[in-house]
């Protein structure tokens, strides 16, 4: 069992791309290699060889920013999914543990929401809601990782078959150091700036249409 919840100490891990990304040169219009749009922006994460392993094995190449940061929350939606669907096999267990199990699904299912609409939102962004729409993706992201993290607190109290069948404290632990990882890039998101309307999105009084 190990092997599989192995999935839920990572799932967290590219968030923090999400706003690192879109942040530090959203406004740049010119496709690099993305190799290089990798590289360049994980040499700034706090974790940057596991940001590079990540981003450098996703399926699709990201060609600009706004590229990595879907690519980032897609593989941190996916491992959430996996982990979603795997959890209730843990049957076993006393009344206490399979009451926290029951309440880390309700949680991962709400990260799961909360990052499909993470992600939905980074497919529509426009330069004139540009500050509204990021707005509304920390908040989701804020909320998904507090559901990680209360779905942690619940099996860090409880002993038993559940909790050492399915990897933790270790999972928990690296769980953190993810969760951590993706706060730091919430951080950096409070900076960001608005980018310049395109003349196209203006009408004749200077106004977004």
């Amino acid at each position: 069992m190990a092997s599989h919840f192995s999935l839920f100490s990572g799932f967290p891990l590219p968030l923090f791309l999400l706003f690192f990304s879109l942040s530090s040169d959203f406004q740049s219009a010119t496709a690099k290699n993305p190799n290089d749009l990798v590289r360049s922006s994980c040499v700034h994460a706090s974790y940057p060889n596991i940001c590079l392993r990540t981003l450098s094995s996703y399926a699709r190449p990201a060609n600009n920013p706004r590229d990595l940061a879907k690519a980032a929350v897609e593989v941190s939606l996916c491992r959430a999914r996996k982990v979603y669907g795997y959890l209730p096999s843990l049957r076993s267990g006393s009344k206490r543990e399979q009451g926290a199990l029951l309440d880390c699904v309700d949680q991962l299912a709400d990260s799961v929401d909360e990052l499909s609409n993470t992600l939905a939102e980074l497919k529509h962004l426009r330069s004139g809601t540009f500050r509204w729409q990021m707005s509304d993706a920390q908040t989701w992201v804020s909320a998904a990782l507090t559901n990680e993290e209360t779905c942690l607190d619940g099996f860090r109290e409880v002993d038993g078959k559940v909790r050492t069948s399915s990897g933790m404290p270790s999972g928990a632990n690296n769980c953190q150091e993810d969760t951590r990882m993706s706060s730091s890039g919430l951080n950096t998101a409070k900076k960001t700036q608005v980018p310049p309307v395109p003349w196209k999105f203006l009408n004749g009084t200077g106004l977004p249409l």
